[in-house]
């Protein structure tokens, strides 16, 4: 039975998501997705495996240099969207990620997907939650780009690193680049949010699925700067080229093929 505690998150949930503009197909969406993770916990033989993944990942954790673990709760998630988008049968991913800081999301897929490139792609300058001092101390934020390289070192040759803003790499990205996984965690204004959305999605291949962190994430007091009025907005815009995998904190979803020659071109 659920504890009034819970439920009250449940129904703050709700609430933040009709502010910040959710479509209410999504909102069918969240609580369906929230209802099959459920039932899919630790009593199914899917779920247990995607949990043990995730610690199996913690204890890997333990000899890297990081400051906070902000992933590894996600990783259930994300391994039963990748299993659904059917993307294990695909032979060596191309995967990209905005916003790496210390390398934490880098290692698991490079870890987990030993065949997949990555392209990671941050300023490793921190974002306004990091330079205000909320996120990260100022030691921290110093060496943020020295331990993201060592942390990463034992995967250095399948890993492209762009240093720069998300959009500096869309600028110069070749226009044939696609992705076959695509993880957002940059900047959470949500200007910046939706300039990432709409250039991961052009470059996601089809069937391949495009990760966003922190929907319910609010940091910045108005409520529409946050990511979420962005990730709705792209929702609204793609709603017919999309699918939602998985909805909590992170949204996943994945890419149908093309059906306009608009969006084709």
């Amino acid at each position: 039975m659920i504890s009034p505690a819970a439920a009250r998150h449940a129904f703050w949930k709700l609430g933040f998501m009709l502010r910040t503009g959710a479509p209410a197909w999504s909102m069918r969406a969240y609580l369906r997705c929230n209802g099959l993770r459920r039932l899919s916990g630790r009593s199914s033989p899917d779920g247990t495996r995607y949990e043990e993944a995730r610690d199996d990942f913690r204890r890997y954790l333990k000899h890297l240099t990081i400051a906070s673990d902000w992933f590894t709760d996600s990783i259930p998630a994300i391994l039963r969207a990748v299993d659904i988008a059917g993307l294990k049968e695909r032979d060596a991913l191309n995967c990209l990620e905005v916003g790496s800081w210390q390398g934490v999301s880098a290692c698991f897929f490079l870890r987990r997907f030993e065949m997949a490139r990555l392209t990671c792609v941050d300023t490793w300058e921190g974002s306004d939650e990091h330079r205000n001092g909320d996120a990260a101390t100022p030691q921290v934020l110093e060496t943020v780009e020295a331990v993201f390289d060592k942390n990463t070192a034992p995967f250095s040759g399948r890993l492209t690193k762009h240093k720069g803003t998300s959009l500096s790499f869309f600028n110069a990205a070749r226009e044939q680049e696609r992705y076959d996984l695509v993880y957002i965690d940059g900047s959470h204004r949500s200007d910046d949010v939706i300039v990432d959305a709409v250039n991961c999605f052009k470059m996601l291949k089809d069937g391949g699925i495009l990760i966003f962190d922190d929907y319910f994430w609010t940091y910045y007091e108005a409520e529409l700067e946050n990511p979420a009025s962005a990730i709705n907005a792209f929702l609204r815009m793609k709603r017919h080229r999309l699918e939602i995998l998985s909805f909590d904190y992170q949204l996943i979803v994945r890419k149908r093929p093309g059906r306009t020659r608009r969006e084709q071109a």
